[in-house]
């Protein structure tokens, strides 16, 4: 029954969060791809803790301990590598062998405990003991999660001070669970770290794609209403953008020409943002808002000339306006568009 307690709330959740992953068509397929076998390593990590801590009440020795023993300590680094592999799924196939070569060597590792106790062993009383290269699982481990904090913080990047908190937090959740884990001898609190960092992942990435237009890559108009509310302190600027003939686009083209003509939009001109204190959002169909923060007029003004300059080659015009923030969000949006527009009609040459 304690193993009943200590286990069934990781394995409850890794059952649920599998299901909702499955039924959620938000994800590509390479992302549920990495979750679902992240999640099914966790499952069978927590199998084999519990066998393996059922056979160590034996008052004697048996080789289903080692075979345990390995399973457990090979899919605990295994289980990170694919968290990995979550936050960065496009990991070039070179980069993911050169990454796997810890996990390789650490498997091959512990399959010598069959022969030898290199890493660890058990007496003939069925007491575990380790060996000269003991402490090499715990290295692979934190190999993946310097890996894991490294990736995180990349994928953070540009999306505030809070997201880049809450990254550090997941691996300061894992490295307090783990070392847990080795003081108490629990191994249920490793799995409960694991379940925990990977439903944490899951519920980012979910709000995250929530959040962002899959075709420009910038943030919905929902969110430029919150954020222009949440940073009214620092918001400085709002500068508006509109293309120009995207309805000529779509009828000559068809939509998928227009698609194409806003996707690559949204590539130029986050390419000039700088990510620190801006962010771009697509408040409609072929409208875009930016937010600046803490920047000087002059910066503004030259920010501007860049995105200008960003999509000046594409064959298609866009008006550019800005307006300098003067307290009250929906006036200074409003300027912003009524700049843009005499951007729009200069143009035109009315």
């Amino acid at each position: 029954m304690e193993l009943i307690s200590h286990f069934y709330p990781s394995l409850a959740i890794c059952l649920f969060l599998a299901y909702t992953i499955r039924c959620n068509p938000n994800f590509a397929r390479p992302d549920s791809r990495y979750f679902m076998l992240a999640l099914h390593l966790v499952i069978v990590l927590i199998g084999a803790d519990v066998a393996e801590l059922l056979l160590s009440t034996l008052p004697y020795f048996t080789q289903w301990r080692v075979f345990f023993s390995v399973v457990g300590y090979a899919l605990r680094p295994a289980a990170l590598y694919c968290l990995v592999f979550i936050l960065r799924p496009c990991l070039s196939r070179k980069a993911a062998v050169w990454l796997s070569l810890p996990l390789v060597c650490h498997v091959l590792l512990l399959l010598t405990a069959f022969f030898t106790p290199w890493v660890f062993g058990y007496t003939a009383d069925n007491q575990l003991f380790r060996g000269p290269l003991g402490l090499f699982p715990f290295g692979v481990c934190f190999f993946y999660l310097v890996l894991l904090l490294y990736f995180s913080l990349d994928f953070s990047a540009g999306r505030g001070r809070l997201s880049l908190l809450a990254a550090v937090a997941l691996c300061f959740n894992f490295v307090i669970t783990a070392a847990l884990s080795v003081w108490l001898g629990s191994d249920a609190l490793f799995c409960a770290g694991l379940t925990i960092d990977i439903a944490y992942l899951y519920l980012s990435l979910y709000i995250h794609r929530n959040n962002l237009d899959e075709l420009t890559g910038a943030y919905v108009r929902r969110c430029f209403h919150l954020d222009a509310k949440r940073d009214a302190a620092s918001l400085c600027a709002l500068i508006s953008l509109d293309m120009n003939n995207l309805k000529v686009i779509n009828d000559t083209g068809g939509h998928h020409a227009g698609d194409a003509v806003l996707s690559e939009l949204g590539r130029r001109v986050r390419s000039v943002l700088p990510p620190e204190n801006t962010d771009f959002y697509r408040v409609g169909g072929d409208e875009f808002m930016i937010i600046c923060r803490r920047m000087e007029e002059d910066e503004v003004q030259k920010l501007t000339r860049e995105i200008r300059r960003a999509v000046s080659d594409t064959g298609f015009g866009m008006a550019v306006g800005y307006t300098m923030h003067g307290g009250d969000i929906e006036a200074t949006a409003a300027a912003a568009d009524a700049a843009m527009y005499l951007d729009k009609n200069r143009e035109k040459g009315v």
